[in-house]
């Protein structure tokens, strides 16, 4: 139980005088940074690679300044690892990946239905952004009658308008859209083997892991619209989380992604007429799994709001919805100020429907509502085009003969990419991975 430590181990060009063993090792981890002065901002920029910003040609031309910077970082590397076994493998695994994007490149020059998706998908991470930033930073969640102004922009005024509250327009990381491009000839090309790869996306908290694999699912569901007509519809993405906590957030990020997936076929005329729609696969324990058992929280949910004496503001929702994650308006909320009771954004008949209690929002119910899915009846009848759910609802599939509507649901095509994420929390007989 003992390991070592040297003189100077925090300083790799120094040469140690002495080695001893310790208890308590210690490791100088080097920070990780994204910046680079060798790829402009103009490139990265989301709106520019978006359906508002520049014409195909720019757009090609910049993305293989990334390919080209990436390959120039690969040989000054290269060069720098003095012949060393370990470093001229992961250069051979960086001439791969550079292979694979320079692959996805080509692709978007090459095929009008990839591009449009890589478009769309970009503007769908922009519209996102912009909502967060213009409802999301100020307030957890707003009344109905706090805002009585518009809280979405004409779709192609979402262009020109200024992004909120004095900000820049965002930015792509470059290790995010290399991420993204690697990832698109193994959707575009039906034999492609990179499809027997698990891609492992490794970053420090905060880096942009989720927004990178959002996009590639943005991607993927504007692709098979495009691309499958007929074909489209069902799970497309199945997300796995391990703690529920922790799936209940990420479940929020990537539903903003989805309403912006949604807003955004809402205004093409070749996306097809089902809804892009998102459902949370969970524990009996966090989200009634039946329409029955619902029916029974639900019905207790409104007799608490409608009891004048029940300060709504403390009632919990069993359906895991706080706020509407388009507009930041509260699922519970009272629509006037004067109110003395308070309205719920869920309805139930022959299934769940939730909805924003906001008439100003696109998911109002008169709009359609929300497209979530939240209870497992109607997962297994209407299955989502992402699937977010933990690892124990997937270890019970065996039991849930219902449950093979996810995998292979009426004519449609299969579930064509899986997203683990927090592989770390994953705890097996040799420990966490």
């Amino acid at each position: 139980n003992a390991s070592c430590t040297w003189e100077n181990c925090e300083q790799e060009e120094k040469k140690p005088n002495w080695i001893k063993t310790t208890f308590i090792p210690s490791y100088n981890v080097k920070s990780q940074s994204t910046e680079t002065d060798k790829i402009a901002n103009e490139i990265l920029n989301i709106k520019n690679l978006s359906s508002f910003g520049n014409d195909n040609n720019k757009v090609i031309s910049n993305l293989k300044k990334i390919a080209d910077a990436y390959l120039s970082w690969i040989n000054d590397e290269s060069r720098n690892s003095n012949g060393n076994e370990y470093g001229e493998k992961n250069i051979l695994k960086c001439k791969e990946i550079h292979r694979r994007i320079e692959k996805g490149i080509q692709l978007l020059s090459q095929n009008e239905n990839a591009f449009k998706a890589f478009q769309l998908a970009n503007t769908a991470i922009y519209i996102q952004m912009f909502q967060s930033e213009w409802h999301f930073n100020k307030k957890d969640g707003y009344e109905v009658f706090e805002r009585n102004g518009n809280l979405q922009l004409n779709y192609n005024d979402y262009a020109t308008a200024p992004f909120p509250n004095g900000k820049g327009e965002p930015s792509w990381r470059p290790f995010q859209l290399a991420f993204i491009l690697q990832c698109i000839p193994s959707f575009v090309e039906a034999n492609n083997t990179d499809k027997d790869l698990v891609d492992l996306l490794y970053f420090p908290t905060g880096g942009g892991k989720t927004e990178a694999y959002l996009a590639v699912s943005a991607f993927l569901i504007f692709w098979r619209r495009f691309s499958f007509p007929t074909q489209y519809d069902g799970v497309n993405i199945i997300i796995r989380y391990t703690l529920r906590l922790l799936s209940a957030q990420q479940f929020e990020r990537a539903t903003k992604l989805i309403l912006a997936c949604e807003f955004i076929r809402q205004h093409q005329k070749d996306l097809g007429s089902e809804k892009i729609s998102i459902g949370f696969w969970i524990g009996n324990a966090t989200i009634p799994n039946s329409i029955e058992r619902a029916k029974q929280k639900h019905t207790k949910l409104l007799e608490k709001l409608n009891d004048r004496r029940f300060d709504g503001k403390k009632a919990i929702n069993p359906f895991q919805l706080t706020n509407c994650q388009w507009c930041n308006s509260k699922i519970i909320s009272r629509i006037n100020q004067a109110d003395t009771t308070y309205s719920v954004g869920h309805r139930i008949n022959n299934y769940l429907q939730s909805h924003c209690l906001n008439p100003k929002c696109n998911y109002n119910e008169t709009k359609g509502g929300l497209p979530i899915v939240l209870v497992d009846d109607d997962i297994y009848h209407r299955p989502p085009t992402v699937l977010f759910g933990t690892v124990d609802k997937f270890a019970a599939l065996a039991w849930k003969g219902e449950a093979t509507t996810l995998f292979n649901y009426r004519e449609n095509r299969k579930p064509e990419l899986i997203i683990q994420d927090e592989l770390h929390l994953l705890n097996g007989p040799l420990g966490s991975l």
